[in-house]
């Protein structure tokens, strides 16, 4: 399977001489060949002009809008253009879906040649199918925490620091409380909450794996706060997730800039063994689990920080 050289070097230079007539010439690209089940395979590309930060890119954006459609694809070959930035992030969620294979070394050179009968389109940013959380209703919780740093170098030694990184895990928990309250079979149930270094929560995601396999909780929740604030993640900021980040979700994390992850359960299946985060440091990855007592999920909307670091009577674990 797999169309010759030759081909590929001429969709490459089909799309590069259509950027340079909207004047766009040089501009890195990133092109997919799908191969169907049934008939001739369609090529989808994309040149959309990215920002750093953005837990979007070129190859990214082509994956999830194929794997919207993967029933009717067998195999998903990516390429792209040799002034493209392949970050970790694309190398992530490319590795994740067993239906892509990235054919980036060496990087295609556009050449002239015959396309024809070939469908080239060019995919939008529009990936349908991710669901809103407006029932998730945080209004009521009262205020957040102030005066605390959830960034501290140290912060395992300090008791009350711990308390407050348990609060926000606990409300990725009820996050996925809510799906299961709704009884929805659209993914797991693992939730996500994006929280600023001063305690301010961004943006929060559930994990949408049966509606799309990129759909997971961490991508939805980054993703989600680029839509709606065009803005790179504040400095600092920290996510805190209920199960392990998968090598997909954490090459997003970081290309994101995330500080620092938490995440409540360890998750020893291969996709979630040696992601980005677990290479670059110790610093990045931390388990809200032991020494420390289980997370609890309290039944109370408001949480007082000047209260003593102890459940309340009305409490479940």
């Amino acid at each position: 399977m797999g169309l010759p050289t030759e081909t590929i070097a001429a969709i490459a230079y089909n799309i590069e001489i259509e950027l340079l007539l909207r004047e766009r010439g040089g501009a890195p690209f990133a092109f997919c060949v799908a191969y169907r089940r049934s008939g001739s395979p369609k090529i989808y590309w994309s040149a959309t002009p990215r920002q750093d930060n953005e837990p979007y890119s070129c190859i990214v954006a082509l994956i999830q809008n194929l794997t919207w459609h993967s029933d009717s694809h067998q195999k998903l070959y990516v390429y792209c253009s040799p002034q493209y930035n392949v970050t970790t992030m694309c190398r992530g969620m490319a590795d994740f879906i067993p239906e892509v294979e990235m054919r980036l070394n060496p990087a295609i050179e556009p050449q002239p040649g015959e396309t024809t009968g070939l469908e080239i389109t060019e995919l939008t940013d529009t990936i349908p199918g991710r669901g809103h959380l407006d029932e998730f209703d945080i209004s009521h919780a009262g205020p957040a925490p102030t005066g605390f740093n959830l960034n501290l170098a140290h912060v395992f030694r300090q008791a009350r620091q711990h308390t407050l990184h348990r609060i926000y895990m606990m409300a990725a928990f009820a996050l996925v409380e809510c799906r299961v309250r709704k009884r929805s079979m659209d993914g797991h149930n693992i939730g996500a909450i994006l929280v600023t270094n001063g305690g301010q929560v961004l943006s929060w995601g559930l994990n949408q794996y049966n509606v799309n396999h990129t759909f997971h909780a961490e991508v939805n929740t980054l993703q989600s706060y680029w839509k709606r604030t065009g803005a790179a993640v504040p400095d600092g900021s920290v996510l805190f997730t209920t199960l392990k980040p998968c090598k997909m979700c954490a090459g997003m994390i970081q290309h994101a800039g995330v500080r620092r992850t938490y995440m409540g359960q360890d998750d020893p299946g291969s996709h979630a063994t040696n992601t980005d985060l677990d290479v670059r440091g110790a610093d990045r990855l931390f388990a809200v689990s032991a020494p420390h007592k289980p997370v609890q999920v309290y039944k109370s909307p408001v949480y007082s920080a000047d209260r003593e670091a102890r459940p309340p009577p009305n409490t479940r674990t």
